[in-house]
C-alpha cells in the first residue's frame, strides 16, 4: 500500500513538475525541445550570461531543470582555454611582483 502511494506520488510529481530536459547536448542546441518548453534562444543566452558564459559555442551540455534553472557543463576546449589564461595571469603577476 505504501509502495503504491509512493509510485503514484512520483508519477503525479513528474506530470505536474515535468522533468529535466537537455537543451544543449554534445554542443548542439535542441530547438524542438526548447519550443515545446516555450524556452527561447534569448532565454538560453540570458541564463548562460548569468553563469559567465558568453556564447552557446562554449557549452557541451545544458539541462533546463524543473525549477527553471539551467545547469551547464562547458566544453573541454573552453575549460582548457580558461586554465591557460589563469596560468598566464599567475605568471605575469609573479613577474610583476618579483
Amino acid at each position: 500500500m505504501i509502495y503504491n502511494d509512493c509510485i503514484e506520488k512520483s508519477i503525479f510529481k513528474k506530470v505536474v513538475e515535468g522533468h529535466p530536459t537537455f537543451i544543449v547536448f554534445q554542443g548542439k542546441v535542441n530547438q524542438k525541445k526548447m519550443a515545446a518548453l516555450k524556452y527561447s534562444v534569448d532565454d538560453l543566452c540570458h541564463h548562460l550570461r548569468e553563469q559567465g558564459i558568453g556564447s552557446i559555442s562554449e557549452v557541451e551540455f545544458a539541462v533546463l531543470e524543473t525549477d527553471g534553472q539551467l545547469s551547464v557543463i562547458e566544453s573541454k576546449k573552453v575549460k582548457l582555454k580558461h586554465q591557460v589564461l589563469l596560468l598566464v595571469m599567475v605568471s605575469l603577476i609573479k613577474i610583476y611582483f618579483n
